[in-house]
């Protein structure tokens, strides 16, 4: 089971977390990190001393230790955001727990918006796949032009 680990993110960091750009953290494993695990980054202005309220929600796919050169202790772990994790994975009709990720680490209003946009994709994909078979387009024909 995935935990959820809250971290401090530097206001300089973060929004290129959000933006996609930095995938990667690297941390003192004190938290015992693990692959599947949710880490709610939220923005910490570290010169004022604040949080800003601001968070982001990313799943461990990759973990680094233990590695010549690094500092014992310490990890790098590669993140990707969760709704883009189980929005990839159930597009493609992979089985992993976003519904138990999603319910740790998403609010009410999340869940809606990516069931929902679900949804349409779904919807999108059966129309498209329709179209294509009722045209005769999908089938496959014994190609007798040797």
């Amino acid at each position: 089971m995935n935990k959820a680990h809250y971290l401090k993110t530097w206001f300089m960091f973060f929004q290129q977390v959000v933006d996609g750009k930095k995938t990667f953290e690297f941390r003192k494993n004190d938290r015992n990190f693990q692959l599947d695990d949710i880490l709610c980054l939220q923005e910490w202005d570290y010169k004022e001393q604040v949080y800003t309220g601001r968070e982001v929600k990313v799943v461990v796919t990759f973990m680094l230790n233990e590695f010549p050169g690094m500092v014992k202790g310490y990890v790098v772990l590669g993140i990707k955001s969760l709704e883009e994790r189980c929005f990839l994975s159930k597009l493609m009709g992979m089985e992993i727990e976003c519904e138990h990720a999603s319910e740790q680490a998403f609010g009410e209003s999340e869940k809606q918006y990516w069931n929902g946009y679900l949804s349409a994709v779904h919807e999108a994909i059966g129309f498209i796949e329709g179209k294509i078979f009722d045209e005769g387009l999908g089938e496959d024909e014994d190609d007798e032009s040797d």
